[in-house]
């Protein structure tokens, strides 16, 4: 859902997951090579972890909840969650060294979304409830993968305490 407040102008188009944990985890990786790349349509879940190894960027799940959006909008939540989260590294106080790191850092971000660096965008989401737009049926610039869960990732999410059989008896 969008909504947009027009007494302060704030947007956002989070979305609350209805669904429940699929049996199996997605593993979308798109190589962005053109700026239509970044005009895909994606759903973000709220377990979904974004990472683009080419500029070592690793967003974990819940950074910034579920959203529908584009990809280019992702790399936009995530310059703003980067510019707007520390007032020490972007505000008056900044380390010097730390703000000239971040700003080298946003303009990687600048030139995958002005189309002048080439990267792989992954969603790694565990519960299998996030999607990635794919152009047409045999895309070369898009892999879905669908994985077991280790057994970490199903502690993480809850699952290894879930009574799902026999959950009227006592423990």
């Amino acid at each position: 859902m969008s909504t947009h407040c027009e007494a302060c102008g704030h947007k956002t188009n989070e979305i609350k997951s209805g669904s429940g944990i699929e049996p199996y985890g997605v593993r979308a990786m798109l190589k962005i090579e053109n700026v239509k790349d970044l005009t895909r349509d994606l759903i973000k879940s709220d377990t979904c972890k974004i990472s683009v190894k080419e500029i070592e960027l690793e967003v974990g799940c819940c950074a910034f909840g579920s959203r529908y959006s584009t990809v280019e909008g992702i790399f936009s939540v995530i310059k703003e969650q980067l510019m707007e989260s520390n007032p020490f590294i972007t505000g008056d106080s900044a380390d010097l060294i730390r703000k000239e790191k971040l700003d080298q850092f946003l303009k990687k971000i600048d030139e995958i979304v002005e189309g002048k660096r080439k990267v792989t965008f992954i969603m790694d989401d565990p519960c299998g409830n996030s999607y990635l737009q794919s152009f047409e049926p045999s895309d070369e610039n898009l892999t879905v993968e669908k994985y077991t869960r280790s057994r970490e990732q199903d502690d993480e999410l809850g699952l290894l305490d879930m009574k799902v059989e026999n959950y009227e008896e006592e423990s």
